[in-house]
C-alpha cells in the first residue's frame, strides 16, 4: 500500500516520552514520498505487554524504569492518532491492567488462533513436494504434533532435518523434538531462577507451550541444583507448592 511503518519493539526504550515523541507524532502527521505525495503511516507497537510501569516495578524492587509511563502514552496515542495503530501482545491482561485499562476501551481486540494440525500438515506437505523430500505421513504427523500449532517452528524443524537429507524418518523428528524441548526448558529455567522481576519468568513460561504442572516439576527438580543453603531451598519449594 506504500505506507510508511513506524515501529517500536521490545528491544527499544518505550517510556511515555519516547512513545509520544515517536508514535504519537507519527500518528498526527502524514509523511511525503519521493514524488511529494502524502503517505499514511502504520504505527506498530510490538510486544507492548512487556512494558514495565513504575508502580509495579517499585513493588518488585526493580531498578529499570525505562518504560515508565508507556501505557498512558499508548492510550494518548490511540485517542489522538490520525493514522492506523497496530499493537501486538502475548498477554492482553498485562497491557490493559492498571494504568492500561483505557487501552482496551480504545482498541479493537483481534485474537489470533494457532493454526490447526491439519493446516500445519498441509503446509509441510507442500514444502516437501516442492523440495522433493521423501517423507511419510506418519513423519508429517509427528512434526505437526511436535510443533503444537507453531507453523514457523514446524517449518524450521523441517529445514533442519532436510539439510543433507532427502529422506526424513519419524525417528529423526523424535530426536530433534527431544533436543529442542530440553533447550527451551533450560532457557526458561534460567530466566525463572535468575530474573529480578516477575514479568520475565511469566512471559518465558507463557511462550514455552508446556503445561504449568510440567514446568513446576522441572523447577522443583532443579531447586537443589540452583540453591545450596537450606533456607533458600525451603523458601523455593514453598513458592512452587504455593
Amino acid at each position: 500500500m506504500g505506507w510508511g511503518v513506524v515501529e517500536l519493539n521490545a528491544s527499544d526504550t518505550r517510556s511515555g516520552a519516547v512513545i509520544e515523541g515517536i508514535a504519537l507524532r507519527a500518528g498526527l502527521f502524514q509523511t511525503f514520498g519521493n514524488e511529494g505525495i502524502s503517505s499514511r503511516n502504520l504505527i506498530l507497537l510490538d510486544e507492548a505487554d512487556n512494558l514495565y510501569e513504575r508502580a509495579e516495578q517499585s513493588k518488585k524492587k526493580v531498578k529499570n524504569y525505562s518504560d515508565r509511563g508507556g501505557k498512558k502514552a499508548i492510550a494518548k496515542t490511540l485517542e489522538q492518532t490520525k493514522q492506523p495503530v497496530v499493537i501486538t501482545v502475548n498477554d492482553l491482561y498485562n497491557l490493559t491492567k492498571g494504568t492500561g485499562s483505557k487501552i482496551k476501551r480504545l482498541a479493537l481486540t483481534l485474537k489470533f488462533q494457532r493454526p490447526s494440525a491439519v493446516s500445519v500438515a498441509m503446509v509441510l506437505n507442500k514444502v516437501c513436494e516442492s523440495e522433493k523430500l521423501e517423507i511419510s505421513q506418519d513423519t508429517i504427523r509427528a512434526m505437526t504434533e511436535a510443533a503444537k500449532g507453531d507453523l514457523r517452528a514446524a517449518i524450521n524443524d523441517l529445514q533442519s532435518l532436510a539439510e543433507g537429507n532427502k529422506k526424513i524418518l519419524v525417528e529423526d523428528v523424535e530426536k530433534l523434538g527431544s533436543r529442542d524441548r530440553e533447550i527451551e526448558m533450560f532457557d526458561t529455567l534460567n530466566v525463572i531462577f535468575n530474573s529480578d522481576n516477575y514479568e520475565d519468568p511469566r512471559t518465558a513460561i507463557f511462550n514455552l507451550n508446556e503445561q504449568p504442572r510440567e514446568v513446576a516439576t522441572w523447577v522443583s527438580d532443579n531447586i537443589p541444583i540452583m540453591y545450596k543453603h537450606p533456607s533458600d531451598i525451603e523458601r523455593a519449594y514453598d513458592k512452587v507448592a504455593y
